[in-house]
Formats: structure tokens, C-alpha cells, sequence
């Protein structure tokens, strides 16, 4: 009977010990640095810096949960490493240094990043269901990179500079400035709808002819019910990227909500289109297919989505072909 109770506190001891590693807050450091160029602004040049060492912090938390994940068995794609680890980790500046390159300043920005793991549970099963978050925060990050790329080699190019050449870098840097802001809202969990809107239409003032802010908008507006707000959001993130499958995709499950199906269908149709691997299009699609009683393209669309990663299709997919099959067996029982 001893040995059963010690047995018995040996392994809650050691339970406890898990869930306390597994529940730490890891800290790490990271540096960004950004060289000035001719007509750059300090505080254009400071929010770069910033965007660079929360990149390096993003890799290394990335690297971080990779390891915390394999521990508890979970089976993530690195584009869900990513959304996870950008939506747990928190940034505080330490230090900020402006020093001299040859005749250009220089700045150099060091950040603290924490990342909690207190809730990994949650927030696992909450990726998992919310396939389109992980296939937002990739595109953001996708984008994020590209734009850095772009922004590298104009630096580096050696061609000379002109009025265009110049006006195409700031354009470059705005357009990073404005992503790295909307990126910043979307990874902050705790906002409210109705305080990302607020954040959102600030970005929308300073750039007015970026599609992201108004699709972002959009989503805020439809989960607080909004629905005429939502959609002429989505028109206008159309009217300025018509190849956005994210914009198009948010225009079909407007349309969803007001019920008009055979719009929505048309959304998510040109949605799978541009992004074939896009879960979520085919389950919305799927789900209209089987409104209308189209019980093969619905079937063939919820298995698309389940090979994409989403859930939903997964469990649609098994209870219609469950269904099917009990209904052969009831028309045989009828013929015999």
C-alpha cells in the first residue's frame, strides 16, 4: 500500500514538473539595425529597425515552440509555428543606439521578446480550427519578406539614383511600415473587434490605397455583426487587389451570412481559383453544395478540405460518407 501512495506522488511530482517546463515563459534577445539613406526619417528608420529584430525574434520563438510542440505531441506545419509564435510573443524595446556608417546614421534597435506557453492547449486547438488565421499570418509574413527583399536591393542597387528610384524606395518603406502596423494589431490576441476597427481605420487614413487594412477591417466588422460595413470593406479591398484570394474569400462568407448562397459560391470559386490549397474555401463551398442537396460536389469538397487541414471538412466529410452508407444499407434491406 506504501509503495502505491509513493508511486502515486512520484508521478503527480513529476506531472507537476512537466506542465511547469512546458508552462514557462521563455525570453529571448534580438537586434535590428537600419542604415539611412538619402530622404529616410529617423522614425521611418527606427520602425525598421524594429521590424528586423522582431523578425529575428519571431525565428528564434519559432524555433522555441517548435521544440515545446514536438514535446506535447502536437502536429504543426511551420506556418502554424509561426502564427502560434506570433500571436504569444510580446516585445519590449531595451535599447536604442544611432551611431555613424561611413556618412549615414545608423540605428540599431534591441528588444526583449517573451513568449508564454501558459495556454499552448487553447491556442493549439484554436489554430487548428482557425485554418484561414494561420493562412493570414503566413501571407503577412510572405509579404513581410518580399518587401524587405525589394527594399535590399534598391539599397544595393548601383544604379543612379533619380527622383523615381527615390520615390519608389519610400514607397517600399511605407508599404513595409503599414504591413509591420497591421501585423502588430492581428497578432494581438486580447483586441477587441471594436478596438481593432478603431486601429484599423488609422492604418486605412495613411494608406488608403493598400487592400490589406480594408480586408482586415472587413473580418472585425463581421464578427461584430456589422454586415453592410463588412461587405463594402471587402468591395473596396476587391476594387484595389481583384486577385486577393484572401479579399474574395472574405466577400463569399459575407454573402454567406446574408444569405445569398449562389453569390457566395461565386467568391469562393474564384478563391480556390487564385489559392487551390486554401482549406476554408472549399468547407464554405461544400457547405452550400450540400444546402442545395449537390451531395457529390459537397462530399468532394469537404475531402479537400480535409487534406488542406481543416477540421470542420474532416468531421462534414466522415458524417455525410457515414450517412451514404447507411442509407445503401437501408435499399438493400428494401430490395431483399
Amino acid at each position: 500500500m506504501k509503495k502505491n501512495i509513493t508511486r502515486l506522488i512520484v508521478l503527480v511530482l513529476v506531472s507537476l514538473m512537466q506542465t511547469a517546463v512546458l508552462a514557462e515563459t521563455k525570453t529571448v534577445t534580438a537586434t535590428g539595425k537600419f542604415v539611412m539613406g538619402d530622404r529616410d526619417s529617423k522614425s521611418d528608420a527606427r520602425q525598421l529597425a524594429l521590424l528586423h529584430a522582431k523578425q529575428m525574434a519571431l525565428e528564434q520563438a519559432g524555433t522555441y515552440l517548435s521544440s515545446v510542440t514536438k514535446t506535447k505531441n502536437y502536429e504543426l506545419t511551420s506556418d502554424e509555428i509561426t502564427s502560434l509564435a506570433a500571436g504569444i510573443m510580446s516585445v519590449k524595446v531595451l535599447d536604442e543606439k544611432w551611431t555613424m556608417e561611413g556618412e549615414s546614421p545608423a540605428v540599431t534597435v534591441t528588444i526583449e521578446a517573451n513568449i508564454k506557453t501558459d495556454d499552448l492547449d487553447e491556442r493549439v486547438n484554436a489554430l487548428k480550427e482557425g485554418t484561414e488565421l494561420v493562412e493570414d499570418v503566413s501571407q503577412l509574413q510572405a509579404e513581410l519578406n518580399q518587401l524587405k527583399k525589394e527594399l535590399e536591393e534598391m539599397k544595393t542597387a548601383k544604379t543612379e539614383k533619380t527622383e523615381t528610384t527615390v520615390r519608389d524606395k519610400q514607397d517600399t518603406i511605407k508599404k513595409l511600415i503599414t504591413l509591420d502596423t497591421i501585423t502588430n494589431i492581428q497578432n494581438n490576441k486580447n483586441k477587441n473587434p471594436e478596438a481593432v476597427v478603431k486601429e484599423l481605420t488609422k492604418v486605412i487614413a495613411k494608406a488608403p490605397n493598400n487592400f490589406l487594412p480594408y480586408y482586415y477591417r472587413a473580418q472585425a466588422y463581421k464578427k461584430i455583426g456589422k454586415n453592410k460595413e463588412a461587405l463594402a470593406d471587402a468591395a473596396t479591398a476587391l476594387k484595389l487587389n481583384p486577385n486577393s484570394f484572401q479579399a474574395n474569400f472574405i466577400k463569399g462568407q459575407i454573402l454567406m451570412k446574408k444569405n445569398k448562397p449562389d453569390m457566395a459560391l461565386k467568391y469562393f470559386t474564384k478563391t480556390i481559383a487564385l489559392n487551390g490549397k486554401f482549406g476554408p474555401a472549399y468547407l464554405h463551398r461544400g457547405l452550400i453544395f450540400k444546402s442545395k442537396k449537390q451531395f457529390v460536389r459537397a462530399l468532394k469538397d469537404f475531402k479537400t478540405a480535409c487534406d488542406c487541414g481543416v477540421r470542420k471538412g474532416c468531421e462534414m466529410s466522415r458524417n455525410m460518407t457515414k450517412k451514404g452508407m447507411k442509407k445503401r444499407k437501408m435499399r438493400k434491406k428494401h430490395l431483399r
